[in-house]
């Protein structure tokens, strides 16, 4: 993959190049996309759920799931972020906030309901079932992610108990380990401090996920016009960015059946596309998660999201029909 970045970056500077007008119209399309619903769905968000965090605001029962609640009310990526921060305290172990990943990585409720649901969905779909079917997705994803954790664990501790029976005199000391919180305590920071830090910081993470949206509005524009053949500008054209995405495929012909379709829009958002997955991955990397399983469960969401709507679509059909 490495090997093959320098040709795509390349290819796309020089798509730029040639193709000013498409690349313009997507940047555009990406710009508006992130001022006029991006900045004022995230940014409350990330101000507010780091003061809480910040003043510790939040129960100490409760804040291991206060990273999920917050994640599935405003959407990717605060989520992410919110548990990269409780990891850096060390509030949360790595293993805990990789599991719950997949649970506060969703599209957001009011652009499921809204721009999917009404916008994009064929008429006489439930505006509610995309969003119902990618949160019960993601909550199965987690449960199995559990189970196989739980399998692994009970093995590893298996054979640690086993080692540990043959090395029991064996004793080792961390240095220094007696002191290693003596000089912990910080001086608190008073609340405009706090407020002015959280405010930089949310502005830094807004702009990054802005550039994101504009240069995947761009490659999924690129694609959109250059690309000959429909299947494959379908597929490859709804990929990057789910607006367009799902925009694309509500709007296509080669999908003449509404149930398909509205399943192919449901396995899209729960996927997230490219352009969501990329926003994650600075926190998931940083905090020392891992990104390969981040991307397979967001791969395994999506496509228990399709096939779940699918199912409830045609028992509320066949419901509605007695």
């Amino acid at each position: 993959m490495r090997k093959l970045l320098p040709l795509l970056i390349f290819t796309l500077l020089l798509l730029l190049v040639l193709l000013p007008k498409i690349c313009l119209e997507g940047a555009t399309t990406g710009l508006l996309l992130w001022f006029e619903h991006v900045i004022p769905a995230l940014f409350p968000f990330f101000v507010f759920s780091k003061i809480i965090l910040a003043l510790n605001i939040c129960p100490k029962k409760l804040k291991p799931f206060y990273p999920v609640v917050m994640g599935m009310i405003s959407g990717c990526p605060t989520g992410t972020y919110l548990l990269a921060d409780m990891i850096d305290e060390g509030t949360l172990t790595k293993q805990k906030a990789q599991s719950m990943l997949i649970l506060c990585n969703n599209a957001s409720p009011a652009f499921l309901i809204n721009y999917i649901g009404c916008g994009c969905m064929p008429a006489g779909n439930n505006k509610y079932l995309a969003l119902i079917c990618i949160v019960i997705s993601s909550f199965m994803v987690f449960l199995i992610n559990k189970l196989i954790n739980n399998i692994k664990n009970k093995h590893y501790n298996y054979i640690s108990k086993n080692y540990n029976s043959n090395n029991k005199h064996t004793h080792y000391k961390t240095p220094g380990s007696s002191t290693l919180h003596s000089n912990d305590h910080k001086t608190p920071e008073s609340f405009s401090c706090i407020l002015e830090s959280t405010i930089l910081k949310s502005a830094e993470l807004l702009v990054l996920i802005g550039g994101y949206i504009i240069l995947f509005s761009i490659i999924s524009n690129i694609i959109i016009h250059i690309v000959p053949y429909a299947i494959p500008k379908l597929l490859l054209g709804s990929i990057p960015e789910i607006t367009v995405g799902s925009k694309l495929l509500s709007t296509t012909s080669l999908i003449q059946n509404e149930q398909i379709k509205s399943a192919a829009i449901a396995t899209l958002c729960g996927f997230g596309g490219l352009c969501g997955i990329s926003q994650t991955i600075a926190p998931i990397r940083s905090s020392g998660m891992s990104v390969r399983s981040y991307v397979l469960n967001r791969m395994f969401c999506g496509i228990i999201s399709g096939l779940l709507f699918f199912t409830l679509h045609i028992i509320i059909i066949e419901i509605q029909s007695l």
